[in-house]
């Protein structure tokens, strides 16, 4: 089965690289959203909680090109 999203390692690597290019307190706050929609997720028994962790950890990686409104949600 195809997945739509990165494995654990590629996304931890994307995010490495993303903060590399604009470091900052953003990549901190990633790593603790992706730690609670894991925890959320192990609660609910028809999600996969390391799916809802690597999107977690993906979900504000438009950062990656920096802080200019709304573009970096267009670009994430």
């Amino acid at each position: 089965m195809y997945n739509k999203y990165p494995d654990k390692d590629k996304a931890l690597m994307v995010l490495e690289q993303a903060e590399n290019s604009n470091p900052g307190l953003w990549k901190q706050h990633s790593e603790f959203v992706a730690l609670a929609c894991k925890n959320i997720a192990e609660l609910c028994p028809n999600l996969d909680s390391n799916k809802a962790y690597i999107l977690g950890l993906l979900h504000d990686i438009g950062r990656r090109i920096g802080i200019v409104q709304e573009r970096h949600t267009i670009a994430g």
